[in-house]
Order: C-alpha cells, then sequence, then structure tokens
C-alpha cells in the first residue's frame, strides 16, 4: 500500500481516537498551550562587598551598580589584603503572562562574559524578591543580606565554572514552574557556591553575566515560559476534523512576488506580536522567497517546487486563517532566535487538527529551530527534517516520521501521539528532549524496525511503558528503546 495513504489512515483512526478522548465527558478540559519569552529588565546589577576582614565584606554592602552592561558573581583578594563579594540580582516581569496560566516548565538564560576565576565553583541560582531599586540607600543593605539567606529558593547550579565559562556563549536552568509570578516580577539572585559556603577567596574566583543594559537583546538575561489557559469558548466546535489528503503532484509554479512585512518596534518584557500583517494566497512557490518578519496571514495550501527555496526570518509569526496544509518539495529554512522565535498557528482555533500538517516530502528539506507549532496536525516527515529548540504543542501529532528525522532539545507536549515512526525505514535520532501528556500515545511505532530515543523526558523516571504503542503491545510492529532516559525536564 503506498505509504501516503498509510499515514492517512493512521492520521482518521488516531484523529478520531483523539477528538472521543478530548470529548469524554469524565475527562479533563483541553487547556490552550502557549510560550513565552520574556526578557530582564534594566533593574538588574550586582551588589558587592569590601573588607579587609572576609567576614564583614560577606555581611556588609559596600557598592552597588544598576546600570553596567555586565555583572560579576564570585569573590576576590584584592592586594592580598581586601576581600570583595560579588552578588548578581535578576528582575522579569511576568505580569504580562495570563493570570489564569498554569504554568509547566520555566528556564532561565544568563549569558557569559569574561572569566577571572583561577578557583572554580558553582554559580548558583536563588528565587529571591529581592526589592527595588536595588542600589537605593534603603534597599541595598536588605537585598545583599538576603541574596541566599531564609526568604530564598535555591533554584539550582546555572553553571560551574570548571567546565568553562565562554564569553558570549549563554547557559541554562530549568526553574521551578511555581515560581513564576503571574502577576508580578520574578525575581533571582545569582550567588557563588564558595561565598554560601564562607570560603574565603585567596585570589580570583569571580566571573562576569551581561545584564540587559548589554547592548541588544541578544545577551539580555531571558525566562522561557511554558503554559497552559483554560480554552477560550467559540461558537466553532472544538471536534478534530478528519484530515484531508494533499495532492502529492509537485504544485505548479507561479511568480507571485511576496511583499515583507516591516518589524514593529518593540519593548523590553513578553515579546510583543508585530502588528504589521502581510496576508498571502495563493501560495505556490519557486525559486527563492523569504516572508516577515512580522506577521503572514496564509489562508489557503502552501506549495513549495522542488528547485523552490523559503526562508523565513526571525520573529515571524505565521497565522493561518482557514484548515490549510503545507506541501513542500523545496528547502525551507525557519530559523528564530531565543529573542525572535518563529511561530506557526491557527488564527482562532485552539483545536488540535485545525491546520496542516506540514508535510516535508522526499527529497525536500525543512530546517527549523527556535520555533512553536500550535494547534496543527504536527510535521510528517518525509524526507530531510532538522529541528532544534522547536516546540510542537496541542496537534494531532508531534512528529510523523518515516526518515531519519534530526530532532534535538525540543519539546512535544498535549498532542495526540507525540513521535510516531511508521513506513517501514523510520530511524529518527531523537535526543534531549520533552515528549509527554500527550491524549493518545506519547510515542507509537507502526514499523517492523525498532527506533531508539536517548536522553529524552516521558513526565515520569523510569518511563510509563503504557504511554507507548509498539511491538510489545501488538505483533508485527518494531519496539521503542527508552532505556537511555532523562531524570527530569530537558532544558534548552
Amino acid at each position: 500500500m503506498n505509504r501516503t495513504w498509510l499515514l492517512v489512515i493512521g492520521l482518521i483512526a488516531v484523529t478520531a481516537l483523539a477528538a472521543c478522548t478530548r470529548e469524554n465527558p469524565g475527562g479533563p478540559p483541553l487547556r490552550a498551550a502557549a510560550e513565552s519569552t520574556v526578557y530582564a529588565s534594566t533593574a538588574d546589577g550586582e551588589i558587592y562587598g569590601q573588607n579587609a576582614t572576609y567576614s564583614t565584606a560577606r555581611s556588609t554592602s559596600a557598592g552597588c551598580d544598576a546600570g553596567a552592561t555586565t555583572a560579576r558573581v564570585g569573590q576576590n583578594l584584592s592586594g592580598g589584603t581586601v576581600y570583595y563579594v560579588f552578588r548578581a540580582y535578576l528582575d522579569f516581569d511576568t505580569s504580562a503572562l495570563p493570570d489564569d496560566a498554569t504554568v509547566t516548565s520555566a528556564v532561565l538564560g544568563v549569558c557569559a562574559d569574561s572569566d577571572l576565576s583561577s578557583t572554580d565553583f558553582n554559580l548558583q541560582v536563588y528565587r529571591y524578591g529581592w526589592s527595588e531599586g536595588l542600589c537605593d540607600a534603603g534597599t541595598r543593605e536588605g537585598n545583599y543580606d538576603g541574596a541566599y539567606g531564609a526568604s530564598t529558593t535555591l533554584e539550582g547550579t546555572l553553571r560551574n565554572t570548571a567546565d568553562g565559562w565562554s564569553s558570549g556563549t549563554c547557559y541554562t536552568l530549568t526553574l521551578d514552574a511555581a515560581g513564576i509570578n503571574l502577576t508580578g516580577d520574578s525575581k533571582y539572585a545569582l550567588v557563588s557556591s564558595r561565598d554560601i559556603s564562607n570560603s574565603a577567596p585567596g585570589g580570583n574566583q569571580y566571573v562576569f553575566v551581561r545584564t540587559a543594559d548589554y547592548a541588544g537583546t541578544g545577551s539580555d538575561p531571558w525566562l522561557t515560559v511554558n503554559y497552559t489557559v483554560p480554552p477560550t469558548p467559540t461558537p466553532t466546535s472544538t471536534s478534530t476534523a478528519t484530515p484531508t489528503e494533499t495532492p502529492t503532484s509537485t504544485p505548479a509554479a507561479t511568480a507571485t512576488s511576496t511583499p515583507t512585512a516591516t518589524p514593529a518596534a518593540t519593548t523590553t518584557g513578553v515579546a510583543p506580536l508585530t502588528p504589521t500583517v502581510t496576508a498571502l494566497c495563493p501560495v505556490a512557490l519557486s525559486g527563492h522567497t523569504t516572508w516577515g518578519s512580522g506577521t503572514v496571514r496564509i489562508g489557503c495550501n502552501v506549495g513549495l517546487t522542488a528547485t523552490g527555496v523559503l526562508t523565513i526570518a526571525p520573529g515571524t509569526r505565521l497565522v493561518m486563517t482557514s484548515d490549510v496544509s503545507w506541501d513542500l518539495w523545496g528547502a525551507v529554512s525557519a530559523t528564530g532566535s531565543v529573542t525572535e522565535p518563529i511561530t506557526l498557528t491557527h488564527e482562532t482555533s485552539t483545536a488540535m487538527g485545525s491546520w496542516g500538517p506540514l508535510y516535508v516530502r522526499p527529497g525536500a528539506s525543512l530546517v527549523m529551530s527556535n520555533a512553536a507549532l500550535l494547534y496543527g496536525r504536527g510535521i510528517n516527515d518525509g524526507g530531510t527534517l532538522t529541528l532544534r529548540r522547536t516546540s510542537i504543542l496541542s496537534s494531532t501529532f508531534g512528529l510523523a516520521t518515516m526518515a531519519p528525522s534530526d530532532v534535538l532539545s525540543c519539546t512535544l507536549r498535549w498532542n495526540g501521539v507525540g513521535l510516531l515512526a511508521y513506513g517501514g525505514e523510520s530511524a529518527p535520532n531523537m535526543r534531549a528532549s520533552n515528549v509527554l501528556d500527550s491524549t493518545v500515545w506519547d510515542a507509537e511505532v507502526d514499523q517492523r524496525a525498532g527506533v531508539t530515543v536517548s536522553g529524552c523526558w516521558w513526565g515520569s523516571a523510569p518511563p510509563d511503558d503504557s504511554r507507548v504503542w509498539d511491538g510489545r503491545d501488538e505483533m508485527m510492529r518494531g519496539t521503542l528503546d527508552r532505556s537511555d532516559y532523562a531524570g527530569a525536564w530537558v532544558g534548552w
């Protein structure tokens, strides 16, 4: 049987099952999933102690800087006589997140600057509601003294400097989701483990981190917050529609000129949507085409010929205004960034299967990073797929693949089926990712060959085998090897 139709049959079966699961009156209501990136405010900075007695340098502040482009973390013995202790403070305005949101994950990112540590240490992160302004006479001492005291919560180690501290490199730490403040600011302190353990320095023991005052936003500290909100009632039925197969013939090329939207100015905080809109229909592409940045509204199927090259600019938001699919025979590059992610979503619907899928046909390629796909039918890979730091959420499938898809540091969550390997030849190279909370299966192997996935978080440790459908459930199927699993959420 033709492999395309095998997948269509699977889509119909899984979609029907997913619809029954969601419409079960005894089950939980389906919540809409979203992700926001929040950048640090310029209220951040450092406070330091300075004294010939180490205990006094630790307990009493001597100076503060809330306007520099970098902040120090660690300790120092200067000239063999004067001790310095440096503590950094970060502030994120997370009040723009919905008040009724349930935060499911949060990741802190901090970018390194110089390393002046002759003795290595752990850079510890504490959740700490320090007082603004950081350096004011009435708040500085309290902020300094409380950086890792009884009123703080240890979030973990951002970095051990023995593992390297490379200027311009950004390091991440998965935070406690419950610590995100939906009605105000989420604040943190960065402190050396040797400061905490009362270990006096014998020389330089500190590093520099980049603050919100550093040029541009590419090096600003950031929070990536994933959350769900109750669905907004709409008159549109939320049941999952049966997908319609897109004709597999190569779409005819047209000389449609694609205007580029001009991005609007942004402000610090939750990355705003750019209001400039480019409407596209019909969409049959050949040659070189660039979309974005800005918002691009798509109301008809997207076809890319074998000679076509489509580039989606960082910060582009692709909004499907109807149930449209993508049929890709050429090359697509959708490379966002931490500060300017790419989003593909439906204009109004928060139901699974509201658009898509993205078909990557044999001979085609799709490279996607720092992106999010929401409320669709996911990605169907029959070609060459490279995914990095991409979330596929609330979709019929996260990734359905009959190819050696290359997936690293991604999240497949709240989908009907998270990962589907089918077609007899699928061997996805998937690692260091999160696959969980699916309504049908977190993973399904629909082929004789087995599949190995490494270093992934499946929602529990060890992973729950009842969340997978493979050769242990039905003869003639291969098995999914998850023996090399992550013990917690994989941050990226």
